[in-house]
């Protein structure tokens, strides 16, 4: 006995289930994609957040170190150095025995000090960027001001 087969993969309610499993399995794809991607780009803000941070301390570091040679060379010793200002600063000061940066880091601030065992004086701003500093022993105190 034979039996005939009628062949139903052309008919238009099968063709529409086929595109709707499609459609599930497509968009539960997506759905399991979502966390991985959201995930990824609040790392991505939280690690440029690092790196502003640490090129801050850096910048603090590397004005103190010469603020310690000029002043442990005495007077009329001078230097400038070229240092690198990251994005968020809100305030650079320079007096009485600090150095001192105010960082905005997401919602709230955190601050970035260094300490001297002698005066310091002087005036720098909070713009991002390269920037020339100019560092000279005066009697007592060391004056760091920004030149560029």
């Amino acid at each position: 006995m034979k039996f005939l087969k009628k062949d139903c993969t052309n008919s238009p309610g099968q063709k529409s289930q086929a595109a709707l499993e499609y459609m599930m399995v497509a968009s539960i794809a997506l759905l399991m994609l979502v966390p991985v991607v959201l995930d990824g780009w609040q790392s991505t803000a939280q690690l440029g957040t690092n790196i502003n941070f640490q090129k801050a301390r850096s910048a603090a570091s590397q004005m103190a170190d010469a603020a310690k040679t000029v002043y442990f060379q005495g007077t009329p010793s001078v230097m400038t150095i070229n240092v690198a200002f990251p994005e968020n600063i809100i305030l650079a000061n320079v007096s009485g025995k600090e150095l001192y940066f105010k960082m905005k880091i997401k919602d709230s601030s955190t601050d970035i000090v260094e300490f001297f065992d002698f005066n310091v004086t002087g005036n720098l701003s909070n713009v991002s960027g390269m920037h020339e500093i100019y560092l000279e022993a005066l009697p007592n105190v060391v004056n760091i001001t920004q030149v560029s």
